[in-house]
């Protein structure tokens, strides 16, 4: 597969990128990053970090990103049982 640089990108050593990967605009990338397939690198990034996504953000982030709706119904519960305990204080208040 394909991959696109566009700008004055400066790619360090050992840069890694993936099929249809695109590289956008002025930035620096550090040595040993990888990009994943079909990600859209448009900002700089520091060494030895892995890129996920349009536009590219850090592995971490891509993944807590989505893992999150997996923790909204514990959340969830926890609210609910926090409302009732400020209700129940309250009640005992008046």
């Amino acid at each position: 597969a394909q991959v696109g640089i566009a700008g004055s990108a400066r790619l360090g050593r050992g840069v890694v990128l993936g099929g249809k990967a695109g590289v956008n605009g002025h930035i620096q990338v550090g040595d040993g990053v990888q990009v994943a397939g079909t990600s859209n690198l448009v900002k700089s990034v520091p060494p030895k970090m892995t890129m996920i996504g349009t536009p590219a953000e850090s592995q971490h982030d891509y993944m807590s990103r989505w893992t999150a709706p997996g923790r909204l119904e514990r959340l969830a519960k926890k609210v609910a049982a926090l409302e009732a305990e400020l209700k129940a204080l309250q009640e005992k208040k008046d």
